[in-house]
């Protein structure tokens, strides 16, 4: 197996529409495909969210358990990660219901934003599942909420994601996370990531910083120069060389 000079997860679809771009994945046949594509371009691991039928966001357990045996098929050593986010079902009873019924196979591990209610039992609900858990964070205000469930050191990463879309505010929001992660966490180990016009400065902060990062088009459809992306690989090309050419350390 290749070693990989960054860790680089490729976010494939998140919430975008059908059709939004032309190599946006919705079905299993496409998360599998571009996910195949995403790993070939340098991409470390997967986000993905999986589908129903209908091209909706789904955490119903046939439509995740389908997507995930759809890559694993492909990229049987790849890990992958799936969004509980609570837009996918508000309901937040529902959705715990949800994922406590996944079935084989399971992603590996699954982020939960912990500006959402019922976070921690989600967290709970996913380790007992034996799904790691990525730590969604979005302001300091998160990072004092993860620290007070006392579970920090078994998330198997934080997740730095302000959610401003432009560099200036969403790199000051990140340095208060990251300062507020320091004081209130300890080490961690951390994923930093932005959307929109700030993806890719905080990608570029990231490799300073020597963070873990991620790209595609569930965080950014556009390329550095603003030109129109189509397909995750490609971004994840683009990615490889700007973390590496702004000071991406090896891991």
């Amino acid at each position: 197996m290749r070693r990989d000079p960054i860790y680089l997860q490729a976010c494939l679809n998140g919430d975008r529409s059908p059709g939004w771009r032309a190599r946006l994945p919705t079905t299993p046949a496409d998360l599998a495909a571009e996910a195949l594509a995403a790993m070939e371009a340098g991409a470390s691991s997967l986000h993905i969210h999986p589908r129903g039928g209908d091209g909706r966001e789904s955490l119903r357990p046939v439509d995740v358990a389908r997507a995930i045996g759809a890559i694993r098929a492909v990229l049987p050593g790849m890990p992958i990660g799936v969004s509980t986010g609570g837009w996918i079902v508000p309901d937040v009873s529902a959705r715990e219901a949800a994922i406590r019924s996944w079935v084989e196979p399971l992603p590996d591990v699954a982020s939960v934003n912990f500006r959402e209610p019922g976070a921690a039992t989600v967290m709970r609900i996913l380790r007992e599942k034996g799904v790691a858990v990525e730590a969604g964070l979005q302001g300091v205000g998160d990072v004092r909420t993860l620290a007070e469930t006392g579970d920090v050191d078994a998330c198997l990463r934080v997740l730095i994601e302000p959610p401003e879309d432009t560099a200036g505010p969403a790199r000051r929001n990140a340095d208060g996370m990251v300062h507020a992660l320091d004081e209130l966490c300890g080490p961690t180990r951390r994923l930093l990531h932005g959307h929109s016009a700030a993806a890719w400065p905080m990608l570029e902060y990231a490799a300073r910083l020597g963070y873990e990062t991620r790209i595609g088009l569930d965080d950014v459809g556009e390329f550095p120069d603003g030109h129109r992306a189509e397909a995750n690989a490609d971004l994840v090309a683009v990615a490889v060389a700007r973390y590496l050419g702004r000071g991406g350390r090896e891991a």
